[in-house]
């Protein structure tokens, strides 16, 4: 589902705590300016579905990320650096200290799940790869509810199962539900 930028007022925004700190002429007080003019969400919206999934990372705003990280030729982690202490970047994103804190809060967690999927420590208490695949494994950093799932033996999936029930007389579906790949029947 396609997520979108809301604009919460607040005394961490950066139009109240740092634009008097930017250069007027400069490249993130026109981002800042005109940046939301002219990528909005509503570019985004055919490529996703309006009313069914998790919301996503509004895409407006990774658009403006890449566009920073293109101009300060920037790695993905070094973007993510400045979108955290950069008061520029904060400030040509339009966001507040709060929302990039949670953002990346569970960015961390879904990255630590997933590390400790994998890792464990050996009996010199030392970290190592563990063999096999964990029970309830997440397999998507973008769908972390998304599951490895099997139909029979060799019928191996990742996603989630339908399940429906049918009134057998008129053949009309009275139910749908969905659950994780690895829930059984």
């Amino acid at each position: 589902m396609l997520g979108k930028e809301e604009r919460k007022t607040s005394f961490f925004d950066t139009d109240f705590v740092c634009a008097h700190l930017i250069d007027k002429k400069s490249f993130y007080a026109k981002m800042h300016d005109l940046a939301d003019k002219v990528i909005t969400g509503d570019d985004f919206a055919d490529i996703y579905c309006l009313n069914n999934g998790r919301p996503s990372v509004p895409p407006a705003r990774i658009t403006k990320v890449l566009i920073l990280e293109t101009y300060e030729d920037f790695s993905d982690r070094e973007a993510l650096e400045m979108m955290r202490f950069n008061i520029k970047w904060k400030y040509a994103l339009d966001v507040n200290q709060e929302d990039i804190d949670a953002e990346l809060k569970e960015a961390a967690n879904l990255l630590a799940k997933i590390v400790s999927q994998d890792i464990e420590k050996d009996k010199e208490n030392k970290p190592k790869i563990k063999r096999g695949v964990a029970k309830d494994r997440i397999i998507s950093t973008t769908d972390p509810e998304m599951r490895h799932g099997k139909k029979s033996r060799s019928g191996k999936f990742n996603g989630y199962k339908t399940h429906l029930t049918k009134d057998t007389s008129s053949e009309i579906i009275t139910n749908i539900e969905v659950s994780a790949g690895n829930c059984p029947d």
